[in-house]
């Protein structure tokens, strides 16, 4: 229960928050809800009550509490700088030096086709970074040798902002402008780069013409989501690294110890990417003709690891550059593609198929 916000005159302010504004907005905010905001869980709960929600998913909630929400909701819509303020309280990524170059890799390889079907670099097959990522599934079987790169997503952590937030600044080119102003990003910068990228991703045909395809900005965006594609009758997997992965940036030689197939290519499955900006985002798509599997690695030296991985059986709408094909020495719907999911992503499965 929210009371309703009623002004009953505004007050004069600039774009610096006067003391005197800042105890006018305190007033008209209810103090009631100043605790833990369980929006995000409450939502989990009423829509996969047998389902635990992911460390990785209650690590990027945000720290804001409803009081603290609904004081910058109206600051955005009246137009006010967020900046390092909110990055700071929310637990934003918001620094204008971001290294932009393996987390645009990481974007455009992972999600459905690659490459967002429009900006295939055919630099990055190069890069070290995707080596090990992509393989056949004639590659994986029990006592088989495989070179593992590090599952570790390679953007600092950050939090989701509440959807209260979100559901005012949409993520389109439309609005791209009043993002960057509201976290006091330069439009110069790498991060607004990165944010032009992310947006033109969350935004193009193959996901925005699609009902399948959608860029979630809120743990609830991402439950309605899954149940309106999926059902509530689902699991939710993710790769396990490793202390010994977690803090490694190179390739391990591993061998498999164990792996599980937990869906065939019958079964429909939701893939979660993480895509690079302020707060949280997940580009989650509707996978068909996949198989997903659970794979038990031992590296040379330390602890052995859980990893998902995904094998794609119909690759003919990909793009013809996504590197994968380079590497594996294959072209559109002429055999699988398997890849590793980087730490943090989320596969969900039908329950049935645990």
């Amino acid at each position: 229960h929210h009371q309703a916000l009623i002004v009953s005159s505004r007050p004069p302010f600039n774009m610096t928050l006067s003391i005197t504004h800042a105890l006018w907005l305190l007033s008209v905010i209810p103090l009631a809800d100043a605790g833990v905001d369980t929006t995000a869980e409450d939502k989990w709960l009423a829509y996969l009550p047998r389902v635990p929600m992911p460390a990785s998913l209650l690590i990027e909630e945000s720290p804001l509490t409803p009081q603290e929400a609904r004081l910058w909701a109206y600051k955005l819509k009246a137009g006010m700088v967020g900046g390092l303020e909110l990055c700071a309280d929310a637990r934003l990524l918001c620094t204008s030096r971001l290294r932009s170059s393996v987390s645009l890799i990481l974007d455009k390889v992972f999600i459905d086709g690659g490459c967002d079907n429009y900006d295939c670099d055919p630099r990055c097959v190069a890069n070290d970074v995707l080596v090990g990522h992509f393989f056949s599934r004639s590659d994986m079987y029990v006592a088989a040798t495989m070179i593992q790169p590090t599952l570790t997503y390679p953007v600092p952590s950050h939090a989701y902002l509440p959807r209260l937030l979100t559901q005012q600044i949409p993520i389109t080119m439309a609005t791209l402008p009043r993002l960057l102003a509201f976290f006091a990003i330069p439009s110069n910068s790498t991060m607004a780069r990165v944010m032009h990228r992310s947006v033109q991703l969350c935004n193009s045909p193959d996901v925005g013409s699609s009902a399948s395809k959608a860029c979630t900005s809120s743990i609830e965006d991402m439950v309605e989501f899954v149940v309106h594609r999926l059902g509530s009758s689902v699991d939710v997997v993710q790769s396990q690294p490793s202390p010994e992965f977690l803090g490694l940036n190179k390739n391990v030689t591993t061998t498999v110890n164990s792996l599980v197939q937990l869906t065939d290519t019958g079964n429909k499955t939701v893939a979660c990417h993480k895509v690079t900006f302020p707060y949280m985002v997940y580009l989650c798509h509707e996978t068909e003709s996949t198989e997903v599997y659970r794979v038990n690695l031992q590296p040379e030296e330390g602890q052995s690891m859980d990893a998902i991985a995904i094998c794609h059986y119909n690759t003919s709408s990909w793009n013809r550059d996504h590197p994968s094909f380079t590497l594996l020495g294959k072209s559109p719907g002429r055999g699988e593609i398997c890849h590793w999911v980087v730490s943090h992503e989320l596969v969900w499965i039908p329950k049935a198929q645990m």
